[in-house]
């Protein structure tokens, strides 16, 4: 009977460790996710300001065009980089149906900077930025939930930022909610990591 309950409570004691494990890697996953997006902005920054400084060299459509290459280019190398970090997250996880959805996701930011730019469809960005943030932010949630972490209150002010700032930044074109959440998310991801490393 004695070894019966000790061979139960080590069981229980591989979860709990495999729970931390898991909570983990999640938090770290989020503080790198989270300064990997931030960085988008800077990028953009660089981008229109040689745009602007040396038209010559670099028009605004050349900008445009070489915006909508990087945000694909970004999004493609965040399977790479960000995906196997969550992969050890989820034990279900599928680099398959990730690189399926990370596929669309670039569509999906193309499509939006598309609208934009474009002044024939430039109303339908607000309503295509403001439901590409959604869908992020409802996917964070659901990451969260799956793997059991609470949010701290600088995931909801990733996730809130996000809403406000990406649909305000490309929708209404206000580039500096761009700068915005940026600021936010790299506060974000550096409390993330100091929470992974307090935790050791």
């Amino acid at each position: 009977m004695g070894s019966s309950d000790e061979f139960i409570k080590r069981l229980r004691d591989a979860d709990d460790i495999a729970l931390r494990i898991t909570r983990y890697e999640f938090r770290k996953a989020m503080g790198i996710y989270y300064i990997y997006w931030s960085t988008i902005t800077i990028t953009f920054s660089i981008l229109y300001f040689l745009a602007q400084e040396f038209p010559l060299i670099i028009n605004q459509g050349v900008a445009n065009v070489i915006a909508i290459v990087i945000v694909i280019l970004y999004v493609i190398l965040s399977y790479f980089i960000l995906g196997g970090r969550f992969s050890r997250v989820r034990v279900r996880y599928s680099r398959a149906r990730a690189l399926i959805m990370y596929i669309v996701f670039s569509v999906l930011i193309a499509l939006i900077i598309y609208l934009e730019l474009t002044p024939r469809y430039a109303g339908y960005t607000i309503m295509a930025a403001l439901l590409y943030a959604l869908l992020i932010v409802v996917m964070t949630i659901n990451g969260f939930v799956k793997v059991g972490v609470k949010p701290r209150y600088y995931d909801y002010a990733a996730m809130g930022s996000f809403i406000v700032c990406f649909t305000l930044g490309l929708g209404y074109m206000y580039y500096s909610m761009l700068y915005v959440l940026s600021l936010i998310w790299i506060y974000a991801g550096i409390r993330s990591l100091l929470e992974v490393i307090e935790g050791e």
